[in-house]
């Protein structure tokens, strides 16, 4: 990889604030220097042993001291690979875990809107209490720590809304203050998805295979 790519990669990986991206570029540094110090060593030992002949044991060391580079290499290679599996695998369960609570809350909030208007509940709803409720707040807690705090605060936002929805419908003004920052918070939560999965970035890969 010669300098002017090593650099655009960089100035990139700082521009978006990719941390791992940047802690990997520093790695491939690294292993560059390495390999390029052994290779530029060997060079110019070959060059200045060739008028006396280098010894077996000499040349020996420093084939020892190639293959040490090489390992080293070849074991940050692999813990790269290992880093960027589990980030992958990471960011596809919070994903999912997001898109689940979210509409499991949404289903609570149509639900709610179906009782308002005198429609059946497809959920069990007793004096506005749903079980379904308890089980949301409780995976919230749990994966607390999947989620980031940023989705976190956004879901839970939208649990303590539609917990409290039921209160309201009776006033009509205040359902429809409920409503507005409900789905507020909903355009915060794709905007964020958006962001933090780089759905456009995807899309674009996507359609250059």
């Amino acid at each position: 990889m010669d300098p002017s790519t090593l650099q655009k990669i960089v100035e990139e990986a700082v521009r978006d604030g990719n941390q791992d991206r940047l802690w990997i570029l520093f790695v491939v540094f690294v292993v560059v220097a390495i390999a390029g110090f052994v290779s530029s060593y060997l060079g110019t030992y070959l060059q200045s042993k060739g008028r006396n002949l280098a010894t077996k044991e000499d040349f020996q060391q420093l084939l020892e001291q190639n293959k040490e580079a090489i390992k080293a290499t070849e074991e940050i290679r692999s813990e790269i690979l290992r880093r960027s599996s589990f980030r992958d695998k990471v960011l596809l369960e919070r994903y999912h875990l997001i898109n689940d609570i979210n509409s499991r809350l949404e289903n609570v909030r149509i639900n709610y809107e179906r009782m308002k208007k005198g429609q059946p509940s497809r959920i069990e709803i007793v004096n506005g209490e749903t079980l379904l409720l308890t089980e949301i707040y409780a995976e919230l807690q749990l994966k607390r720590s999947i989620l980031t705090p940023s989705f976190f605060h956004l879901l839970l936002e939208r649990y303590d809304l539609v917990s409290t929805l039921w209160q309201h419908k009776d006033n009509n003004d205040e359902w429809n203050q409920k409503m507005s920052l409900w789905f507020a918070l909903n355009n915060q939560i794709q905007t964020r998805m958006e962001e933090v999965f780089e759905f456009e970035k995807a899309e674009i890969s996507a359609g250059h295979h």
